[in-house]
């Protein structure tokens, strides 16, 4: 898309702590464990997820993906795997989901700081991020006041 646009750069904007040793796999494990009610619970939506992801995919263009991705109400919809994840604890009552998710929102902050350096006064940008991250992502440009945004849904 750059190419096209014949855009000078490209800038990344990610973030990911690599010293992080507490991963999501070891969060489900613990909930599996310690919690298998909120752990079937959150299986269960997910797996619903992913099947209309993958329906979506076997009989939609990209084009059609892409918009109803963007809607607000599928934005919002990964929020509460996260917001259930904050209640997950391991076998010693150390609250690891807590642990987990604050690592995860601490790189959405690090995204928009990134995002925000790199901004000059009346830049234009693209933001292209992935699902989970585009809520927090939008909440936060949002919130700083500073920036006019213009929804995807507008160009798809």
């Amino acid at each position: 898309m750059a190419q096209a646009m014949k855009l000078p750069r490209v800038h990344a904007i990610d973030f990911k702590n690599e010293s992080d040793s507490l991963t999501i796999g070891d969060v489900m494990a613990s909930a599996k464990t310690t919690m298998p009610e909120l752990y079937r619970s959150m299986m269960e939506a997910g797996e619903q997820r992913s099947q209309g992801m993958q329906h979506r995919v076997n009989h939609q263009s990209i084009r059609e993906i892409l918009r109803w991705m963007n809607q607000p109400e599928e934005l919002t919809g990964v929020l509460p795997f996260y917001l259930a994840m904050t209640q997950i604890r391991d076998a010693n009552g150390r609250r690891v989901g807590l642990e987990w998710v604050a690592t995860w929102q601490a790189r959405n902050l690090t995204i928009y700081a990134n995002l925000r350096e790199r901004m000059k006064p009346d830049d234009r940008w693209l933001v292209i991020y992935g699902a989970d991250h585009v809520t927090p992502l939008l909440q936060l440009l949002q919130d700083s006041r500073d920036v006019d945004l213009v929804p995807v849904s507008d160009f798809l």
